[in-house]
């Protein structure tokens, strides 16, 4: 049996030539096959997820990103927060707190753009209201972006009639 991996890295920097675009992909995978995935992630940042596992149609919850950053003197940039669709497919979202700059849905995720620098020490709570609108398990990735390198934990919630 034969393993295949395969790793796409997308470099989106448009001051950069797409020679320079490809280099830093190769150098992106070429660490992940060496030191792993967790390379990649942020150092010295801590996030987590927390809502209720289940609820009932037509409820309020809550989905809290907490992050927190233990560097012990950089300052951590919180570029942006993708929640995947995959998730949010149970839920019709109501407000955000603190509002971010921009919403997109594409590629299957919403992303928030926010730019918010988070001071060591200090941390970060970025909640939704959702409103469920389908039964089911819901269940998805939350990536907290920092530049080209980002954290992913899960949203998960078990939505009945």
């Amino acid at each position: 049996m034969r393993l295949l991996i395969i790793f796409v890295a997308t470099v989106h920097l448009p001051a950069f030539s797409a020679e320079d675009a490809n280099a830093r992909a190769g150098q992106l995978a070429a660490q992940v096959l060496s030191e792993g995935i967790n390379s990649l992630d942020p150092q010295g940042i801590l996030a987590w997820v927390d809502m209720p596992r289940s609820t009932s149609l037509n409820r309020d919850v809550t989905l809290v990103v907490t992050i927190e950053n233990a560097r012990p003197t950089e300052p951590f940039q919180v570029d942006s927060i993708d929640i995947a669709s995959s998730f949010l497919r149970g839920f019709v979202l109501g407000a955000i707190h603190p509002k971010p700059s921009d919403v997109d849905e594409s590629f299957g995720s919403m992303t928030l753009d926010y730019g918010l620098s988070v001071a060591p020490g200090d941390k970060l709570v970025i909640s939704l209201k959702l409103r469920s609108k389908s039964p089911g398990t819901f269940v998805g990735d939350v990536d907290v972006w920092e530049g080209d390198r980002f954290l992913t934990r899960t949203a998960q919630c078990r939505v009945s009639q």
